[in-house]
């Protein structure tokens, strides 16, 4: 959130559009009347930052600049002008200005810090959210994006600290509990990252994203019906929430639930038709009720929209050969390993089909790959071999 050095308040379009109206006819006509005051310069660019004339209020902000240089506040609300011109460079060197002008500026610090992150130089946001907290100490929003910008740069522990800084000032920041969430997820620290998002939840009980990655720390804590429950309820504020119909899918495949889990893929599929794992996952949910037509389709689904899907072409070799497709399989299995050529399962199954085609030699060359990337799986394959 970007702070302004003018408020107002919007009863209704069409009133707020006369006031400002009738505000930038006063400031126009100051001006007139005092070209070289650096104050009705200012005024001037503020009625013309209300009615969203961005370029116009730079422009006299330029001239309150150019009569009084010192003018902090007119450096600082030139550079929201330019942030709502997208022109980050400009915006930082004017809120760098104000501050010159006015060290001990909280908000031209923070804003400062703010066009940093936008162009995602976390390095140089970081001194400026902390010169506003010194100036300060008590804007929260200021310690949130120090969270953020640590998250970023993979300092998650530092992150955590930060966001618990900013919900002691603000105790019902949802966001903030939301991202510590994200950072304990980060450093594995599960339990917490689900307390976390709890919290998100308690504040905003419509925040969909929190029920979502809460879906996705419960899985990883093994609790599926709690996962189960959370997908569901962002699916509920969001139906068009593909990835949460996907992971919901999942937890029912891990479940021994197949059948449930297809027709959540299938809901996934319906909206992002072009989305590889979600065919991929529909595949291996196809194969474990024995379904291979169903999972041969989905695979070569999940291929046609990555063609670099290793995993997915080595489940369809193993669908190949439940349905008696030897050349297939082959073809399959080697596709993967020219993607992954390390991928020992890949060699190791190759081998079998080779066997399985008589084609001993091949499946020696095969053996003679995992003998460089796995001696167990190269033992296992030479016995196979070694019965034919």
């Amino acid at each position: 959130m970007r702070t302004l050095k003018y408020f107002f308040l919007v009863i209704t379009v069409l009133f707020s559009f006369n006031v400002h109206a009738i505000e930038l006819e006063a400031a126009l006509k100051d001006v007139q009347k005092k070209p070289n005051s650096a104050d009705a310069q200012y005024n001037l660019g503020v009625a013309y930052g209300k009615q969203s004339r961005y370029q116009e209020a730079v422009d006299a902000y330029s001239k309150a600049v150019t009569i009084k240089p010192a003018y902090a506040d007119a450096w600082y609300n030139m550079g929201l002008a330019y942030f709502n011109l997208k022109n980050n460079a400009k915006e930082i060197e004017s809120y760098k200005n104000a501050i010159k002008y006015k060290p001990d500026f909280a908000d031209a610090h923070y804003n400062l810090g703010l066009a940093y992150y936008d162009k995602k130089d976390y390095h140089n946001a970081i001194p400026s959210f902390k010169a506003a907290i010194s100036f300060k100490a008590d804007n929260y929003y200021a310690y949130y994006n120090l969270g953020l910008s640590h998250s970023y740069l993979g300092k998650d522990r530092e992150a955590v600290e930060f966001y618990k800084q900013a919900i002691k000032y603000k105790p019902d920041y949802a966001k903030a509990f939301y991202n510590m969430g994200y950072s304990y997820g980060s450093l594995g620290n599960y339990q917490e990252e689900v307390n976390a998002y709890i919290k998100a939840i308690q504040f905003d009980p419509n925040y969909t994203s929190a029920h979502y990655n809460l879906g996705l720390a419960y899985y990883t804590l093994k609790q599926y019906p709690q996962s189960i429950e959370s997908f569901k309820k962002a699916i509920q504020l969001d139906p068009k929430f593909s990835d949460a119909y996907l992971n919901l899918g999942l937890v029912y495949d891990v479940t021994g639930k197949s059948k449930e889990a297809i027709e959540e893929y299938k809901k996934a599929a319906a909206l992002k038709p072009t989305d590889a794992k979600v065919h991929y996952n529909m595949g291996i949910a196809y194969s474990s009720l024995k379904m291979y037509e169903e999972s041969y389709k989905s695979y070569h689904e999940a291929i046609k929209h990555d063609p670099n899907y290793h995993k997915a072409f080595y489940n369809l070799g193993i669908v190949c050969y439940n349905l008696k497709k030897p050349q297939e399989e082959i073809d399959a299995y080697k596709k993967a390993i020219s993607i992954k050529p390390d991928y020992v399962n890949a060699h190791y199954n190759l081998g079998l089909a080779y066997l399985d085609s008589g084609k001993k030699d091949l499946a020696k060359n095969e053996h003679a790959s995992l003998v460089k990337l796995d001696k167990t799986s190269a033992d296992k394959l030479m016995q196979e071999i070694n019965r034919k």
